[in-house]
């Protein structure tokens, strides 16, 4: 059969325009956590849809409710502060001082403006891989990095996680950083080794007159509550794997690794290597409390 090359090249301009057209559309996102509102009083509650996923096929929008809806159209625009999240910003004292405290550092910020039948709402785009969607007085975070795509039980997945429940747990509350129950919350995704190593810490003696030396979230290596996360791809070799992740706050960025290993009841986190390379097993067992 003769090959059709007058047909082929018709055809070419058309596949490069879909294939343009898919690269453009943003997503799928998983949503992370919920992190407070600036115009909201109140600090959020648990992270309901944190774990669901989001995506836009065709005209419909995939999610979960009251995201979802079966004819959607998606503008991308950019936005002042005072724009940002519906106008709901603007709220504010200072619309764009609230923006640096959502590490939204470049304004106007683009965003993507989706539009339903019977809602709208704006994604707005904090980086690369992280877009912020207002409902309900909470901001929730939504992801595009490479853990958010792994599977659950894979050491990338583990650690995706690992850092959603941690980090909503935090954001939800008034105590943060390394608490006595932080062990036992992260049961399901460490190994008995790094479990064993925070029970010991814990169970030191404190010295009210001193700060202890482990003085903020070893999980996170910050002293401030956490916006957002990227995990990163495993690097895996055997049965030990090492997935970077990405961490940031209102002013900066930081990167720490997490170390699994493989036992019989599949990965689990065994380290966590700090941002000056400081493995946190280590720490627990030279530090104070």
């Amino acid at each position: 059969m003769a090959t059709n090359w007058a047909r082929i090249g018709r055809l070419l301009p058309l596949l490069a325009l879909a294939a343009d057209a898919a690269a453009a559309t943003p997503g799928p996102w998983r949503i992370t956590h919920a992190i407070a509102a600036p115009w909201a009083a109140a600090a959020p509650a648990g992270s309901a849809l944190a774990g669901h996923m989001l995506a836009l096929r065709g005209d419909a929008l995939h999610g979960p409710a009251p995201l979802r809806c079966a004819k959607a159209e998606a503008q991308a625009i950019t936005l002042p502060a005072e724009g940002l999240f519906e106008g709901q910003l603007a709220a504010t004292a200072d619309a764009a001082k609230a923006a640096k405290s959502l590490g939204l550092a470049t304004l106007p910020a683009p965003a993507l403006r989706i539009r339903c039948p019977n809602a709208g709402f704006d994604l707005v785009q904090a980086d690369a891989t992280t877009w912020l969607l207002a409902l309900d007085g909470r901001l929730w975070t939504l992801s595009t990095a490479a853990g958010t795509y792994a599977a659950a039980a894979s050491p990338a997945g583990v650690v995706q996680r690992l850092l959603e429940r941690h980090v909503d747990a935090a954001q939800g509350g008034a105590a943060r950083g390394f608490l006595p129950a932080t062990p036992a919350d992260l049961r399901p995704f460490t190994t008995a080794a790094l479990q064993a190593a925070a029970a010991a810490w814990f169970a030191q003696p404190a010295h009210p007159d001193e700060a202890p030396e482990i003085d903020g979230d070893p999980f996170t290596d910050s002293q401030e509550p956490v916006l957002r996360f990227a995990v990163g791809a495993a690097v895996v070799q055997g049965g030990r794997a090492e997935v970077p992740v990405q961490l940031a706050d209102e002013a900066r960025a930081w990167t720490v690794h997490y170390r699994l290993l493989r036992d019989a009841d599949g990965w689990r986190v065994d380290d966590v290597l700090l941002r000056d390379g400081t493995p946190l097993r280590r720490l627990l067992q030279e530090a104070r409390r």
